[in-house]
């Protein structure tokens, strides 16, 4: 009798499992757009960096390594939800051009981050390693920050095709979701119908056997409900073993989707 339960548990949290992958496929999105910026590129870089560092460095190092993580999360996370809104017509131009420029500001303040971040570890490998001369240093600190300037600052273009990225995800998402769903109801349905269809019969069987005048004709309707409660329980697991087998093929089907 638990089947049931657990099943719908398990229906519950594929559903949770479809909206999870989607809440990942905008955050690929995401990626893929600050990926073409050199300034967020470089930035993860001097995190990378930080990590390969220990002892003292590292120590000196933190405060700038966490200033640039903090900003990198902050920025993602405001392109990510702009994207949303301006998929579900929540923003007009005038707020899309003071959010953009507020995420501007703040992908100025990373370029700032990072820059004092190389600075403090050339400062770092100034002083620790003599096989690097006041030249090569200079040259790997030009390296490191000669393509901030240059970059293109985020555009109502990029959230734009963010937004299309976003709206074909949940596109796809949503027809998956409704067959998911389509399966689940079906099937809880079916359940319940069959719930009803078995207490029927248990009370009629258990109301003929009030009426039984003889141990043999009680023993008998106990046997028929005997064999109707295990017909019963062997409905329930074959039809819960097919509604898993469907929904495991669903959520693939999904995940191929997104």
């Amino acid at each position: 009798a638990a089947a049931p339960f657990v099943v719908l548990a398990a229906a519950v949290g594929g559903a949770v499992l479809i909206y999870k992958k989607l809440g990942d496929t905008v955050h690929a999105q995401s990626e893929d757009l600050l990926n073409s910026r050199q300034w967020w590129l470089d930035a993860g870089d001097a995190v990378a960096s930080y990590g390969n560092q220990t002892g003292e460095a590292k120590a000196k190092l933190e405060p700038y390594a966490a200033t640039i993580t903090a900003l990198r999360e902050q920025i993602q996370g405001e392109i990510e939800d702009l994207g949303r809104r301006r998929t579900a017509g929540l923003v007009g131009d005038e707020q899309m051009a003071a959010e953009l420029a507020t995420i501007n500001q703040h992908k100025d303040g990373l370029i700032q981050a990072t820059t004092a971040y190389n600075q403090q570890e050339q400062a770092i490998v100034d002083a620790t390693a003599a096989s690097y001369t006041a030249s090569n240093a200079s040259e790997l600190l030009t390296q490191k920050t000669a393509n901030f300037g240059g970059q293109a600052s985020l555009t109502e273009q990029d959230v734009t095709k963010l937004g299309e990225a976003i709206q074909k995800a949940y596109a796809d998402g949503q027809t998956a979701l409704q067959n998911y769903a389509s399966t689940q109801s079906t099937f809880l349905t079916g359940v319940e119908q069959r719930q009803q269809d078995h207490g029927a019969k248990i009370a009629e069987l258990e109301a003929q056997k009030q009426q039984a005048t003889t141990d043999e004709q009680r023993k008998g309707i106990d046997e028929k409900i005997a064999a109707e409660n295990e017909a019963y329980a062997t409905e329930e697991q074959n039809q819960a073993s097919s509604y898993a087998a469907q929904q495991a093929a669903q959520r693939q089907h999904l995940g191929q989707m997104l």
